[in-house]
């Protein structure tokens, strides 16, 4: 920002924070640089949300392949009913605890 010549006020000579003395631009302000900003921020929000949606998708792709690489599990390797229970009980549990607190706070 271009020097006005004038020396810049001390913390204590500044108004607070949200009065109308520091809402009104100073004299020389150009408005005209305002919406062009604002789109530069917004585009670049948008890039860090588009990366994030290009390595979710390497990360599914990556899965995908990673799960076409492993081997079949034998049929006498297969997970038992009693090994299905024993696991899914506590996993129910949680998720059924996890719901119940959730639906408490929209109340």
């Amino acid at each position: 920002m271009p020097s006005t010549g004038r020396p810049s006020p001390s913390w204590n000579d500044r108004p607070p924070l949200l009065s109308k003395q520091r809402s009104i631009a100073p004299p020389g302000f150009s408005r005209r640089l305002v919406p062009p900003a604002a789109l530069a921020i917004h585009l670049c929000i948008g890039q860090a949300y588009a990366l994030t949606m290009y390595v979710m998708s390497a990360v599914l792709v990556a899965g995908f392949l990673c799960n076409l690489a492993v081997r079949r599990v034998r049929e006498e390797d297969q997970m038992t009913t009693t090994v299905a229970v024993n696991d899914g009980a506590p996993l129910a549990w949680g998720v059924f605890a996890t719901v119940e607190k959730a639906l408490r706070l929209f109340r």
